[in-house]
């Protein structure tokens, strides 16, 4: 990611400074073409940082006999610099893009990764200033106004939507469609064309019944215990009502949305009949393995936990059923992630229950919006007493919410967890 980042920002900067070089390109041609170079200068410096902390400005194609050695930024002030290009980037950028275009970055995009860059500022991690102890309240104030702009943006052009995912059918639809490249949650994405046979089960699923592989994901027992209960309690709550016999009961309709667990219905068989997931490696007893899990012999292969993605894997999407040729885009932000933003920062900086001033919505809000728009239930009232006490419930949500997305890892690092 790095080296590519690296070349990418080269590449951006070349763009930048030779823009009026090019020939038989229209004046509108070239502003688009400068609106996603200032883009992706910003998007490539942020992966950098967010990895590596504050560094030199990267603000030209450096020749192999310029000096390179310039001071190192803070944390804060390389995020102020790239957040300058993505202003560039939002008065040059269009709001949509043809349909043989799909997938380029828009205003929104800008928007959204400017709240995105805010957020990781106002972290712990890069806030030495602090201890690393809390958040920059100051920033956060900004993140959040920032993450409000692209959400009234969204709303008011009409370009993009928070989906309803109140349905298996419905939530299934922000990540993968057959008739769509990409949903309208999705702000920022790559799009992959028409996934075969072979590329999307083979991550996901057993040999049983993917399209045949011998590896794939499995998530663990941590994130499944972060999944709550339908009442909106944790299930290490003794109020919630978990059964540890019976787990996976009354459990936040996202858990069944996003994951498969052993005996979960699951596509149907040769015969018709519905496949249950035998999710477990071997049984002693009756001396034998799994039908979907304890039958490779080299346990190299065998998932660490008894469960499966099923976030972006289609049912039916299997060498049973054959429903291929389904869209699966490579989303990198999508629109739940600017109220999620919005949440951390508005809870930071005023907590959970008042308002964010010249916004209307408070982090409790924008946390509810998510809730509900997936059948879950308010946060219970006993989480929002404080913002310290709110911050877990967000963090968990975002974790929930946005569960094998490619943030955890960064999340984790930037609350210092």
């Amino acid at each position: 990611v790095l080296e590519m980042a690296f070349i990418n920002l080269r590449v951006a900067n070349l763009c930048i400074r030779n823009i009026d070089k090019l020939q038989d390109a229209s004046d509108g041609d070239k502003k688009y073409l400068l609106g996603q170079a200032y883009f992706f200068r910003a998007w490539n410096y942020f992966q950098v940082i967010r990895r590596w902390g504050g560094m030199p400005l990267f603000d030209k194609a450096y020749d192999s006999n310029d000096n390179l050695d310039f001071p190192r930024l803070s944390y804060h002030e390389s995020t102020r610099w790239l957040v300058s290009d993505l202003e560039k980037a939002f008065e040059l950028l269009p709001d949509s893009w043809p349909a043989i275009q799909k997938g380029r970055v828009t205003k929104a995009a800008a928007l959204a990764l400017k709240s995105m860059a805010l957020l990781y500022s106002a972290s712990p991690n890069m806030c030495p200033e602090l201890g690393y102890a809390g958040y920059d309240a100051k920033i956060c104030d900004t993140a959040a106004k920032a993450a409000y702009a692209a959400i009234s943006y969204i709303q008011t052009n009409g370009q993009y939507s928070l989906m309803d995912g109140s349905t298996v059918e419905n939530y299934s639809k922000i990540f993968y469609n057959p008739d769509l490249s990409a949903s309208a949650e999705a702000i920022w994405y790559r799009p992959n064309g028409i996934v075969g046979d072979f590329a999307l089960g083979s991550n996901l699923g057993p040999n049983s019944i993917a399209p045949g592989s011998v590896h794939y994901a499995t998530p663990t027992q941590n994130i499944i215990d972060m999944f709550e209960m339908k009442n909106g309690l944790p299930v290490a709550d003794p109020a919630s009502g978990y059964d540890p016999q019976n787990p996976y009961v009354n459990r936040d309709p996202r858990f069944y949305y996003s994951v498969l667990y052993n005996y979960a219905p699951w596509t149907r068989e040769s015969n018709g009949n519905i496949h249950l997931l035998q999710l477990w490696q071997y049984d002693s007893y009756q001396n034998k393995a799994s039908s979907d899990w304890g039958y490779q012999a080299d346990v190299r292969w065998r998932g660490p936990a008894p469960y499966l993605i099923r976030k972006f894997w289609p049912e039916g999407y299997n060498k049973v059923e054959k429903k291929y040729n389904m869209y699966v885009p490579s989303v990198y932000i999508r629109v739940t992630q600017l109220y999620l933003d919005f949440a951390e920062a508005a809870n930071e900086a005023y907590g959970p229950t008042t308002v964010v001033p010249g916004t209307g919505m408070s982090a409790l809000d924008a946390i509810n919006t998510l809730r509900r728009r997936s059948g879950v239930v308010d946060v219970p009232a006993a989480f929002t007493s404080s913002k310290e006490v709110f911050r877990e419930r967000i963090r968990n949500e975002r974790t929930v919410e946005l569960c094998f997305e490619q943030q955890r890892w960064h999340d984790i690092r930037r609350w210092r967890i």
